[in-house]
């Protein structure tokens, strides 16, 4: 297991699925998970569990309950840091154009609530696979999420009306950035 997953809480990493990230599937993350458990787990190592190992035991089944919970996944999959750039008219040639823009297309259909994305295709492509294309990017339906932005956490409101107020507030903050995501979106096509 790499240190550095440990450091930096690379949930994927500490499950030893950084080949797949957002692509392991739920057998994938169990499957990890209980070969780590062999391993790490308390009643494995009873005889030198530390508190080295009781940090590392406790980070691997944090990372095994976020990854196989839909709702928590998808906001530590909002957060990792992700290639918005879209290629520059400049860098885009007639014999690029296809793979530079594929790339771009698969990168973020990673976000799609709706697979398999279609793909760009290429000079020859059926003009009814472009129409498809088109179609389903136009209105792309995305599940990225952006509440680790929040500024407040509701949880510390003193009183309902206080976490009225924070839960708006970190709305206010969440449609900033889901407004940018949407324009971001009608640039790359």
């Amino acid at each position: 297991m790499e240190r550095e997953a440990l450091l930096m809480g690379d949930l994927y990493g500490l499950l030893n699925l950084e080949h797949l990230t957002f692509e392991a599937g739920h057998k994938e993350i169990k499957k990890a998970y209980n070969k780590l458990a062999l391993v790490h787990h308390p009643d494995k190592v009873v005889d030198k569990f530390g508190d080295a190992e009781k940090d590392l035991w406790l980070k691997i089944q944090n990372a095994y309950e976020t990854l196989s919970d839909e709702t928590r996944r998808r906001k530590y999959d909002s957060s990792l840091p992700f290639d918005e750039r879209i290629p520059k008219k400049e860098d885009v040639t007639e014999a690029t154009f296809f793979e530079l823009f594929s790339a771009c297309f698969k990168l973020n259909a990673r976000f799609a609530r709706k697979r398999p994305a279609p793909s760009i295709g290429d000079l020859d492509t059926p003009y009814a696979d472009v129409k498809k294309f088109y179609s389903y990017w136009s209105p792309f339906d995305t599940w990225r999420e952006f509440s680790s932005f929040d500024e407040y956490d509701p949880k510390d409101a003193g009183d309902r009306y206080e976490k009225r107020w924070m839960e708006k507030e970190n709305k206010h903050i969440r449609d900033k950035y889901v407004k940018a995501e949407r324009k971001r979106l009608i640039r790359l096509h």
